[in-house]
C-alpha cells in the first residue's frame, strides 16, 4: 500500500483546533500563547486551563464572527485564486517571448515547441504576427 505524507495548515481553524484544541497539547497551547503575549508587564500563562468555550459568547456575536470568517476566506480564496492566475499567465507570456526569441534567431517550429511546450499551430500564429 502507498503511504503519501500529509500536512496540516497551521493557518486553518480546522489546523489549528486539531492541533492546540487538543488537551493532550495543553503545553503547546500556553507555549505559544507566551510566545505571542510577549509584552512589557504580560503575566505568564502558569494555570492549566481547558478549552475556551466558543458557547459561552453571546448568540449575537457568534453570528457576527461567523459572517466576518465568511469574508475573510472569501478574500483568501480570491487572493490565492489571483495570485495563481498571474503566475500562469506570466509563465504564458514568457513563453511566448521565448517564441519571439526563437524565431528570430531561425529555429524551427518543431525545436521551438520541444523547448516551450507551446503548440506547433500557436508557433505558427506567432510567425505569422512577426
Amino acid at each position: 500500500m502507498c503511504q503519501t505524507s500529509r500536512y496540516i495548515n497551521l493557518f486553518t481553524d480546522f489546523g489549528f483546533k486539531k492541533i492546540f484544541g487538543d488537551p493532550d497539547n495543553t503545553e503547546l497551547l500556553k507555549s505559544l500563547l507566551n510566545d505571542i503575549l510577549q509584552f512589557e508587564g504580560a503575566k505568564k500563562i502558569k494555570d492549566t486551563f481547558t478549552r475556551a468555550e466558543f458557547i459561552s459568547m453571546p448568540k449575537s456575536e457568534q453570528e457576527n464572527y461567523h459572517k466576518n470568517l465568511k469574508v475573510y476566506r472569501a478574500l483568501v480564496n480570491s487572493f490565492d485564486f489571483a495570485y495563481k492566475e498571474g503566475v500562469e499567465d506570466g509563465i504564458e507570456q514568457k513563453k511566448k517571448e521565448i517564441v519571439e526569441l526563437s524565431i528570430e534567431q531561425g529555429l524551427d517550429n518543431n525545436t521551438i515547441c520541444a523547448i516551450t511546450g507551446i503548440s506547433i499551430k500557436e508557433i505558427e500564429k506567432l510567425r505569422k504576427l512577426l
